[in-house]
C-alpha cells in the first residue's frame, strides 16, 4: 500500500492525525486536527514544525517526539501545547514510529480539561467561603456520622474539625433535645432536598452547653455530597438575652403583685405599658377597663 493511500485512510479518523518526516516537517494531517491546530493545511504540510512553533524544541513534547523518531519507538503522552496566539491546550498523544517518519495521534482534551479546572477552582472558593464563616457547617451520613466539620466548630465549640471525624452527631446534643432531633431528622431521610430547622444546645468540648440555631437538609441525593448537610450558629448570647427579659418579667410580676399599693407604668405618650392586680381592679369598680397600650389620659 503506498503512502498516499495509507493516508486517505487516516482522513476517516475522528482523531488529530500528523505525520512529521525524519526533518520534522509535516508530510500529512487530517480534517480532525486542523479544527484546532489554528493552521491550515497548506500551511501545515511541507512545513517545519520548529518553524511554525518557535521554541517547540525546548519543552518535554519535542523531547519525546525526537527519541520516538531516533530510536524507532513508540510512546504516549499527556500533554499541554502552547499555540502560536497563546492559548493552551491539553491532548493525548499516541506516537509511532512509520517509515515516513512517525505518526501523531492526538486526542483533544482541552475542553474536558479547562472544566476539570473550573470545578477545581468552584471548590477551592467555596471551600474557602466555608472555611471562612462563622457559621458552624458539617456534613454526616444517613446514620448520623460526622464525615466533615467546618473550622468554624473548633472556634465555638472547643473541636478540632478531625476530632469530630468518624463520632455521632447525636452525641453532642443536649438530651433533652435529643429526641425532637431525631423525630425531625428522621422525616426527611426518605426526601430528597427536604430540610428541618433547629433550636438546641450542643455540647462543648469543655462540657458546656451551647445554644444553636440552625437547619439539616437532606442532600444524600446529591453527587459529590452525598450527605445530611447541617449549617448552625451560635445563639447563646441570644438566648441569654431572652430568658434575661423572661426572668425580668417574671420578677417584676411578682414584685408588682404582691402589694396592695396601685402601680402601673405608661411610656411618653402616655399609654399603659404594665400594671398590677390592685390597678386593675379599681378600673373594674368604676366599670371601666383599660388595656396595655391605650392611652390613661382618657380615663382620667
Amino acid at each position: 500500500m503506498s503512502p498516499s493511500t495509507r493516508f486517505l485512510i487516516l482522513d476517516t479518523l475522528l482523531e488529530g492525525v500528523q505525520v512529521i518526516d525524519h526533518n520534522f516537517r509535516y508530510l500529512y494531517v487530517n480534517d480532525a486536527l486542523l479544527e484546532y491546530s489554528q493552521f491550515n493545511r497548506q500551511q501545515l504540510v511541507g512545513n517545519l514544525i520548529t518553524d511554525l512553533y518557535p521554541g517547540v524544541e525546548q519543552t518535554p513534547l519535542f523531547a519525546v517526539l525526537t527519541k520516538c523518531m531516533t530510536e524507532r519507538v513508540p510512546d504516549r503522552l499527556e500533554t499541554e501545547f502552547k499555540f502560536p496566539d497563546g492559548s493552551i491546550g491539553y491532548f493525548d498523544l499516541s506516537i509511532q514510529p512509520i517509515p515516513e517518519g512517525i505518526l501523531i495521534l492526538s486526542v483533544n482534551r482541552t475542553e474536558q480539561q479547562k472544566s476539570a479546572v473550573m470545578v477545581q477552582k468552584n471548590e477551592a472558593r467555596f471551600r474557602a467561603l466555608i472555611e471562612k464563616s462563622k457559621d458552624m457547617k458539617t456534613l454526616a451520613t444517613r446514620d448520623g456520622i460526622y464525615t466533615y466539620a467546618s473550622p468554624a466548630i473548633h472556634t465555638v465549640l472547643g473541636y478540632k474539625p478531625e476530632e469530630l471525624a468518624g463520632t455521632s452527631v447525636f452525641d453532642l446534643i443536649h438530651p433533652n433535645d435529643l429526641k425532637s432531633f431525631q423525630l425531625h431528622r428522621n422525616n426527611i431521610l426518605k426526601k430528597p432536598g427536604a430540610f428541618i430547622n433547629f433550636i438546641q444546645r450542643r455540647r462543648h468540648k469543655n462540657g458546656s452547653w451551647i445554644w444553636c440555631e440552625g437547619t439539616v437538609t437532606n442532600m444524600l441525593h446529591e453527587p459529590g455530597i452525598e450527605a445530611m448537610v447541617s449549617n448552625f450558629r451560635d445563639i447563646s448570647e441570644r438566648k441569654a438575652a431572652e430568658q434575661q427579659r423572661e426572668f425580668d418579667r417574671t420578677n417584676l410580676d411578682a414584685l408588682i403583685n404582691n402589694t396592695r399599693d396601685l402601680m402601673w407604668s405608661v411610656d411618653r405618650s402616655f399609654k399603659l405599658i404594665t400594671s398590677n392586680e390592685p390597678f386593675s381592679h379599681m378600673i373594674h369598680r368604676s366599670g371601666r377597663s383599660i388595656q396595655h397600650g391605650s392611652p390613661v389620659l382618657s380615663y382620667a
